[in-house]
């Protein structure tokens, strides 16, 4: 067991009801849906521009659409919430006192995990794939994207910030204890990150299934590792922080220039 006092704590204050534990699988599975539904709605409307390829074209923009994933998810937590009598800021554990640990815990968690598997294990995995680098084999959609000022902006500066958050309120924060709850602690780990991990071959999604077998097994070890270390140090906080600058990365580096 990997299973930390302080989250211990949290899922003993949870009464474990039946509609959490649903409520709880709803929210890990939901944003691989909402990926799909929101990528096609721009498809959709790069259809109505006259666009050629317009599913190809909307791929490229999952640094905007994805705040529409985010903000669904949000709602939809809340909501879930709202149903325990409480609100989506009793997720957060930011405490001003302990902020300098931290950053010191997050940027250890980041060091950590992202040099080995969020970058040389995910780039050897592609050129296994692909046979060539994945900034050239999807390029323009995943990677080597060039999007307008305004788009590109927002990517480098807003999007990760929404993202990573949402993402660690989504799986961890909420979803993790209530789970955890009601089922074993291994059961649970690979359940999420199995839905975690698919997430990202729908970000975007690509129809190629060499692209959508890359894409999950380069994030499944990595989200993993952010489960263990949410559950090891029982705060979502430096987490968090670790995630925002791996997203950081995954923002700037698939701009084309």
């Amino acid at each position: 067991m990997i299973k930390s006092d302080k989250l211990s704590l949290k899922i003993s204050s949870l009464k474990m009801k039946e509609h959490l534990v649903k409520w709880a699988i709803v929210l890990v599975v939901a944003r691989c849906i909402l990926l799909i539904i929101f990528q096609g709605i721009l498809a959709f409307y790069f259809h109505l521009k006259g666009f050629q390829t317009p599913w190809e074209r909307a791929a490229g923009w999952w640094t905007v659409y994805g705040t529409a994933v985010d903000i669904t998810c949000l709602l939809l937590i809340s909501y879930a919430l709202k149903r325990e009598g409480k609100n989506i800021l009793s997720l957060f554990d930011f405490d001003k006192n302990k902020l300098y640990d931290d950053i010191k815990t997050g940027l250890l968690i980041f060091i950590l995990i992202f040099p080995l598997i969020g970058l040389l294990y995910s780039i050897g995995t592609g050129y296994m794939i692909f046979n060539e680098s994945t900034m050239n084999a999807i390029s323009g959609q995943l990677a080597e994207r060039t999007l307008p000022p305004w788009a590109f902006y927002y990517s480098i500066f807003i999007w990760w910030m929404i993202w990573s958050t949402t993402e660690e309120l989504t799986y961890q924060a909420y979803s993790l204890p209530r789970l955890l709850g009601k089922n074993g602690q291994t059961q649970v780990i690979l359940f999420i990150a199995f839905f975690w991990a698919l997430q990202h071959s729908f970000l975007p999604l690509i129809f190629d299934w060499r692209y959508l077998l890359w894409r999950f097994i380069s994030f499944f070890p990595l989200v993993v590792c952010l489960i263990i270390a949410f559950i090891k140090t029982g705060r979502i906080t430096p987490v968090i922080l670790a995630h925002a600058l791996m997203d950081i990365n995954a923002a700037y580096w698939t701009f084309k220039y």
